[in-house]
């Protein structure tokens, strides 16, 4: 089955990319009229940055829904393998340019992060081409069968007819995107190329519950065309129709060939998906950590920093039970904590209604609207879109197992991941008034996470007189992304089993041994994944006590956590040259 069609340029952006071109084509002059006029080298840039932005629009059509662009571009991502050769040949040439295209004696400082921001983002691209064909395609944790319905409900706006009918019209070819997978995972397993039984397994489950039996999204899906005022009552009723035929009808039967693909597969798949068992897998692991955290760190040098950090934390933790009455030692308190019914949320809907209750008006100061995603939607960490309303922010939570979630751990939850946390990374342009679009297209994991984690320890930093059981949930959060980095670098590099990897994350938090085998599975099927907020929250405590040191009673806290976030979102090894140079202007 061939991949749906790339969506085709709007008029503007083909427009734009048309003026781009003309402004980027390799001379040094454009032509005005009958006017001849000398481009500077800022202007080439300029003109470099917008083909590489629109470029980006091509290759993504997901990213202009992200971006706030709705209308540039529909459709959904072609995943071809002839895509991914010709991708990785614009990247080439994309890099070239970006490097040896210009003159940057003749740049200022923004001009000159830009091109260096470019050229790291398209040699992490070209990595992560060179090794897609290793990677499992799908999981519990990420792939086109939780994604696309994902960005469906958060992402595209539904606010008209016009935008009603794109809608129907991407959820009716949701069908094609999941045989598509169905096929590759097949061919891959047929070149020996399987991923691991035990994730083939759990994702057939998940795809069953939110596609097949009972349906988990059919409703999420089809209110998106309820919910729009502006369109008459009958419209409504046929588009809403037809989302729900496409559901019943191509969605089902592409689902249902994608759970057959992985049940035939998952009897070849090996136990585990460490990197390890791949040729190069070295090589390979080497370059997702420099995709996640943007930095030369070792596998070897991020375990020892990870078992630093949960011996630090169990330390703070051992200090912290005696202040609740615990007498024991520190895994005896974790124990506790694990088994204990009042320091969890009840299963059910009970518990989801519960933890909406405690948090949701402390959100509402900031101006955030907090909702569960439908069972099955399991974002790796909470997703934010804007009310489709215009009446604020949501941020989108899996409440599926509220018994995973402590009413001690609520205010660490809306440090982390509301404000000044997540939120602070995605809320766009009126934080980060220094970013192009072109930044705003790039993704720094390590920098977002690593905020996210930062300023929830911040958090606890700060209270004044810091209740115990919250000081608790802080460090526990901390305590899991530490421990998350060990089980990551242990299971694709060490060899660990992911028995191994789970029994490690029950015995140092406070996590139960299910939830551990949920977040492992997630570990095994994206290489580095839990090693960003790690690496990108000791880079910027390290960056604030240099600063500090080298300031000493000039050092204002304020002021440096402001050039961190006006700074934006950055590579972290850009990132200490940006935030010194915010700090040295007048």
């Amino acid at each position: 089955m061939k991949p749906p069609l790339r969506p085709l340029l709007s008029r503007w952006a083909l427009l734009l990319g048309c003026l781009a071109t003309t402004a980027c084509g390799g001379g040094a002059k454009y032509s005005v009229g009958r006017v001849s006029v000398a481009r500077s080298e800022p202007e080439r840039v300029q003109g470099f940055l917008t083909e590489a932005f629109l470029a980006r629009l091509d290759r993504d059509p997901l990213l202009a829904d992200r971006l706030g662009m709705p209308g540039v571009r529909s459709g959904w991502a072609d995943l071809s393998d002839g895509f991914a050769i010709e991708t990785a040949m614009l990247l080439r040439r994309e890099l070239d340019r970006a490097e040896r295209g210009f003159n940057a004696r003749r740049l200022d400082d923004s001009e000159e992060r830009d091109l260096e921001l470019i050229s790291l983002a398209d040699r992490i691209a070209l990595d992560e081409l060179g090794w897609r064909g290793n990677l499992p395609l799908l999981s519990t944790h990420h792939g086109v069968h939780r994604e696309l319905p994902m960005h469906l409900l958060l992402h595209v706006r539904v606010d008209d007819l016009e935008s009603a009918e794109a809608y129907a019209q991407r959820l009716e070819s949701l069908g094609q995107q999941l045989s598509f997978v169905a096929n590759e995972i097949r061919d891959r397993a047929s070149r020996g190329i399987a991923m691991p039984g035990s994730m083939a397994l759990a994702a057939r489950d998940e795809i069953e519950r939110l596609y097949i039996s009972p349906a988990e999204l059919k409703g999420p899906l089809v209110e998106r065309i309820h919910s729009v005022a502006k369109i008459e009552a009958f419209a409504r009723l046929r588009l809403a129709g037809r989302c729900r035929s496409a559901l019943e009808g191509p969605v089902r039967e592409g689902a249902s060939r994608l759970v057959s693909a992985l049940e035939d597969t998952a009897a070849d798949g090996p136990e585990d998906g460490g990197f390890w068992r791949l040729p190069g897998g070295r090589d390979g692991y080497q370059a997702a950590l420099r995709r996640a955290t943007t930095t030369e760190i070792t596998p070897a040098a991020l375990h020892e920093l990870a078992l630093a950090e949960v011996a630090r934390l169990h330390a703070d933790l051992r200090q912290l039970a005696s202040r609740v009455g615990f007498a024991g030692d520190v895994l005896e308190f974790l124990e506790s904590m694990r088994s204990h019914p009042e320091l969890r949320f009840p299963p059910g809907d009970a518990g989801r209604d519960a933890w909406l209750l405690a948090v949701q008006p402390r959100a509402e100061v900031a101006g955030l609207q907090v909702r569960a995603l439908p069972n099955g939607l399991t974002p790796a960490s909470p997703r934010k879109s804007d009310r489709h309303d215009g009446s604020g922010t949501v941020l989108w939570v899996d409440l599926s197992h509220p018994e995973r979630l402590g009413p001690y751990r609520i205010e660490a939850f809306l440090s982390r991941y509301a404000w000044p946390g997540y939120l602070t990374t995605v809320v766009g342009d009126d934080v980060f008034p220094r970013r192009g679009r072109i930044r705003r297209s790039l993704r720094w994991p390590a920098w977002e996470e690593g905020w996210a984690l930062y300023a929830m320890a911040l958090g606890r930093e700060t209270q004044r007189t810091p209740d115990a059981w919250s000081e608790i949930g802080w460090v526990c959060e901390e305590l899991l992304s530490a421990a998350r980095a060990v089980a990551d670098t242990g299971i694709h590099m060490d060899r660990w089993t992911p028995e191994r990897a789970v029994q490690y994350i029950v015995t140092n938090t406070a996590e139960r041994e299910i939830d551990a085998r949920w977040i492992v599975n997630g570990i095994e099927a994206i290489p580095a994944s839990g090693t960003a907020a790690l690496v990108g929250l000791h880079r910027m405590r390290d960056l604030r006590q240099r600063i500090a040191s080298r300031l000493q009673e000039d050092f204002d806290r304020e002021t440096f956590h402001a050039a961190l976030i006006e700074a934006g979102p950055l590579p972290l090894e850009s990132m200490e040259d940006a935030v010194l140079q915010l700090l040295d202007q007048p």
